[in-house]
C-alpha cells in the first residue's frame, strides 16, 4: 500500500523560491494585493455610476486579458527581476 504525499496547495508563501522572490517582497504582496483588489473594486464601482454596468463589465475582462497576455509575453522580466536569475517552466534555476 502506497502512502501519498499530499501537497501544499500553491501560494505565495510555497512558491517564493520558485520566482526567487526574498521574503520580505512576498509579505509586501500579501498586504498590496488586497488593497490593489479594494481599489479596483471602487473603481470599477465609480466607473458604472458613469457607464452602466455592462461596459464597465466588458472593459474591465478586456483590461484582465490585456493584463494577461503581458503575462504571458514577457516572461524575461521575471526572469531578470530575480538578481539575473531565472526559473524555467520546469523550477530549474538558470
Amino acid at each position: 500500500m502506497q502512502s501519498h504525499k499530499r501537497r501544499p496547495p500553491l501560494t505565495l508563501i510555497t512558491l517564493y523560491p520558485q520566482v526567487l522572490l526574498p521574503p520580505l517582497y512576498v509579505n509586501l504582496m500579501y498586504c498590496a494585493i488586497p488593497l490593489c483588489l479594494s481599489l479596483t473594486a471602487w473603481t470599477a464601482q465609480r466607473q458604472s455610476r458613469l457607464l452602466g454596468r455592462v461596459p464597465t463589465m466588458v472593459l474591465n475582462r478586456g483590461m484582465g486579458i490585456a493584463l494577461l497576455y503581458w503575462i504571458a509575453t514577457h516572461t524575461n522580466v521575471r526572469r531578470t527581476k530575480a538578481g539575473g536569475e531565472g526559473v524555467d517552466r520546469q523550477g530549474n534555476t538558470r
